[in-house]
């Protein structure tokens, strides 16, 4: 190999390896670098294995570091805060520490360390016994007082039983509860509670300026302005404030997964409402039906069919994701303010094929009525399809998972990273 032909490879091979950070601009297109760092003026410089790119935040759509995995904990606990958004509520995981006060819950092992959150920003503590995180909805407007739901009764024979009344302290060993079910104080063992739902107060703030959603390792979500970024801390004010003072986060900057720019140029499909049109049965879904309706889930959001984890297509995970089951057809409205669409279509890892159920499927996109892309018919083994399209003017996008006739087993679809750009 020729001296400038080595160093070319080499330089290749130095770049390939020390990209940690993807920049997603307004435009959809990507930079790579090693690091990236945000003055609290909103200046970014991406540091690259040449010259450092300097960008302003709002030029930015997202921010991805490619190469860090989730490291949820096991057995940990997420607190749910009382957001606007019940689509974008922040989640702080981690273990319930020592017992503060009677207005606090202190959160330890999170990505932001040891902290104390103000009780009436809490909307529900959640466990995470099973080693992944819980499937939470729940109407904080409907609940006039605090509910916890517990374990109770032999191994293999468990029972959920309910207490309501009101949280008095929340610690690593035990909740204590004033129950007005019991007339009485009661201590609850911390292993044997599933979650703790709050009658919440709305305690958010409007915030100026341009806001951004933060996603760490350990499950960590958080929007806010973001303050700064160095290569130590992530500091966002949060959408919160205690006794009239802002409540501000500091972030391991090494915890952090991305960062969502939510200026609006750029719209995961996973962050809007869909519409279940129709699926294999025939039934119309309804999102927002009330969570104990007689039917069977259709899509999944931002997770797998079966499980809560991120959704894959032949190893390849997606953070943000749309699973669908069986024939179904959901649809976006757009409303003409985008200008491309782009998603990875595939069949779900997690449609192992079995003796007699081999999944096959085939994916298609339509526009206001009209088909504009068709897969390949789609195997578990096959890699997942790249989606490009021109959506200028669409009023009405459609997603399509469907199966090859009798092949109905198995069918669980994956729509990866789908996203329309202004």
């Amino acid at each position: 190999m020729k001296p400038s032909l080595a160093l070319a490879f080499a330089l290749l091979v130095a770049s390939a390896v020390s990209a940690q950070v993807v920049v997603i601009d307004n435009d959809g297109s990507m930079q790579k670098g090693r690091s990236l760092l945000v003055s609290p003026d909103g200046s970014v410089r991406l540091a690259t294995d040449r010259q450092p790119i300097e960008l302003k935040l709002e030029s930015i759509a997202e921010v991805v570091y490619e190469a860090r995995t989730p490291n949820l904990l096991d057995k940990g606990w997420e607190l749910y805060l009382n957001s606007d958004d019940p689509r974008r509520r922040d989640i702080l995981a981690g273990f319930p520490g020592d017992e503060t006060t009677k207005d606090h819950i202190r959160m330890s092992g999170t990505d932001a360390g040891d902290i104390d959150v103000p009780l009436v920003f809490a909307l529900a503590l959640c466990s995470r016994a099973n080693g992944e995180p819980p499937a939470v909805e729940f109407n904080p407007d409907s609940l006039k007082e605090d509910e916890l739901i517990f374990r109770s009764g032999d191994a293999g024979n468990e029972t959920r039983d309910r207490d309501k009344g009101h949280v008095l302290g929340v610690g690593r060993e035990a909740i204590t509860f004033k129950s007005s079910l019991f007339a009485a104080e009661r201590k609850y063992r911390v292993p044997d509670v599933d979650r703790v739902l709050f009658a919440a107060l709305k305690s958010t703030v409007e915030l100026q300026g341009i806001q951004v959603t933060v996603s760490t390792r350990r499950g960590t979500r958080v929007t806010g302005r973001l303050l700064e970024m160095n290569d130590k801390v992530c500091r966002v004010e949060t959408t919160f404030q205690y006794r009239k003072k802002p409540y501000v986060l500091d972030l391991l900057a090494d915890s952090v997964m991305s960062i969502l720019v939510r200026n609006g140029n750029l719209v995961y499909l996973s962050d809007l409402t869909p519409v279940a049109r129709q699926t294999w049965s025939g039934v119309i879904e309804d999102p927002e039906a009330a969570p104990d309706a007689p039917r069977e889930p259709v899509f999944f959001l931002d997770r797998g069919v079966q499980s809560a984890a991120p959704a894959s297509i032949r190893g390849v995970r997606f953070r943000k994701s749309i699973s669908t089951r069986r024939h179904v057809e959901l649809e976006f409205r757009l409303d003409g303010n985008f200008s491309r669409f782009s998603a990875i279509a595939g069949v779900s890892d997690e449609a192992e094929p079995k003796e007699h159920a081999q999944p096959r499927m085939k994916f298609r996109v339509l526009a206001d009525g009209k088909e504009v892309w068709a897969s390949k018919l789609a195997t578990w083994e096959s890699p997942g399809e790249d989606v490009r399209l021109d959506v200028r003017g669409v009023q009405i996008l459609v997603l399509v998972s469907d199966f090859e006739e009798f092949s109905d087993a198995l069918t669980w679809g994956v729509w990866g990273d789908a996203r329309v750009v202004r």
